[in-house]
Order: structure tokens, then C-alpha cells, then sequence
């Protein structure tokens, strides 16, 4: 059975070539790795986490070298491919403690409860409705063991809407358009812009995300407006949500 992918037309994914994504400058320097063992070490009580949207697997692989067993879920082939790329040029025992499955992360059903549940980077944004927010929330309650936890961390709308690059804004659907300009740089350290496609991301406040997360069937933990510092979240903010959650006591 074929993936349905139209969540990627839609927010833009489709619409440029992954090199460049992959390529740009500041995501090559972007390393979260050690952050997230900490977390994992402070507040998992297990070993089983599942990453969605884990895109090319930089942080899985970072996670499961640090001795986790990890699940990548994505809906991007591409971004897959690298992955498996990436895990294959990691040791046997790295790669046996690595999963990775192509699904959508609102409707997948991995029929396995993990200790801890990832969804960061922005890719909650890429969610266009209420709708597919609280399906995507509630196959992370899902996935969640009784005793697990779940982190969720994406940019502010304060941090969006203060950004320099050129955007269309549509406060009716809270969706912020962006024509996407990659800096790459070379071999030789040379950096070019190059303008391809588009990026779409519907801007969430935060009275709003607390309201999604209650009906989902979480509790907070912790609120901290970014993740390395574990600073309080304070509203408003120009930095990060950063919300590590249990499920909601009964």
C-alpha cells in the first residue's frame, strides 16, 4: 500500500530538493545530541524512545550510540534514505538498537509502548489544522507507556513572526509562508543562497497549545523555553517551547 504524502505538499516539503535542507548552514552545525542524552538520563525510566519526525536521524543515531533503543518514524522517503545512510556507517551494536519506519505521524500504529516520545524541531508547525495537532498528540499519548514521558519543543510565535526573512502571514489559519532561501556553503567554505520551494507552519500561542495538550490527555512536567538551559518557559517569549509531559493522572 502506498504512503499518502499530501501533509508534505502542503506544508512545502515537497516542494525542494532535501540536499539543500540537509546542506544549509546552520543545520550542519546543528548538534542537540548531547542535550537530549541528559534529558533521557534526568527523566526516562527506560531505554525505548521513539523519535517522530525523525527526519535524517541525526539525533536517533546521537540517542542510541548513548546506549537507547530507538524508533525513527518519518513520512519523507528521502529523509529515511539518509537515515539509513547515516546508521549504516555506525557500528553493529548502534545499528541493532535503531528502527526506522516510514509512516505518518498522525495516523501510525506501532503496536509498542516506549518510555519516552520525541517530537521536536519544528515539525508540530508543519501540522496545518487543529485537527491533525491533536491526531498527532494522541499517537504520542498512544505510543506512551503508563510510566513514560514525552517531549515536545518547536519555536514560539513571537520567535516566528520576529524573523527578518520575508513571510506571509494568515491570522485566520495562523499559517506563516516563508519562499525558502538554503544557504549552503562549499568545500572551500563558500556560501551561496539558493531560492527553491516554499515552507509552511501554522503558529500555535501558548494558551492554545495548553488547551491541545489537556484535550490530548497530558500533564506538564515541565515548561522550559529552551532546552539546554531548561530555563522557565515565560510567556511571552522569543525563544522555544520545550514541554516534557506524562500522561494526565486519572
Amino acid at each position: 500500500m502506498l504512503t499518502d504524502t499530501s501533509r508534505l505538499d502542503a506544508c512545502g516539503w515537497s516542494s525542494f530538493d532535501i540536499e539543500l535542507f540537509l546542506n544549509e548552514t546552520g543545520r550542519k552545525t546543528r548538534d542537540l545530541g548531547d542535550w537530549f542524552v541528559r534529558l533521557l538520563a534526568d527523566f526516562s525510566e527506560g531505554d525505548r524512545v521513539l523519535e517522530l519526525c525523525c527526519g535524517s536521524g541525526a539525533l536517533a543515531v546521537a540517542i542510541a550510540a548513548a546506549g537507547y533503543r530507538v524508533t525513527g518514524v518519518d513520512l519523507d522517503q528521502r529523509m529515511l534514505d539518509v537515515f539509513a545512510a547515516r546508521l549504516a556507517r555506525e557500528g553493529q551494536d548502534v545499528r541493532e538498537r535503531v528502527s526506522i519506519v516510514q509512516a505518518d505521524v498522525c495516523t501510525s500504529n506501532l503496536d509498542e509502548a516506549f518510555d519516552f516520545v520525541i517530537l521536536e524541531d519544528d515539525s508540530f508547525q508543519y501540522l496545518a489544522t487543529h485537527e491533525d495537532q491533536l491526531a498527532c498528540l494522541a499517537r504520542a499519548h498512544e505510543h506512551l507507556g503508563e510510566r513514560g514521558r514525552f517531549f515536545l519543543m518547536f519555536e514560539t510565535p513571537q520567535r516566528e513572526l520576529a524573523m527578518k526573512q520575508a513571510y506571509d502571514y494568515d491570522p485566520i489559519r495562523q499559517m506563516k509562508t516563508v519562499k525558502a532561501d538554503w544557504e549552503i556553503e562549499d568545500e572551500a567554505g563558500r556560501r551561496t543562497t539558493v531560492r527553491q520551494g516554499f515552507e509552511a507552519r501554522r503558529l500555535t500561542w501558548p494558551c492554545e497549545l495548553e488547551l491541545l495538550l489537556k484535550v490530548a490527555g497530558f500533564e506538564v512536567e515541565h515548561r522550559w523555553g529552551h532546552l539546554g538551559t531548561r530555563a522557565p518557559f515565560v510567556d511571552p517569549s522569543t525563544e522555544q517551547y520545550a514541554y516534557l509531559m506524562q500522561k494526565a493522572r486519572r
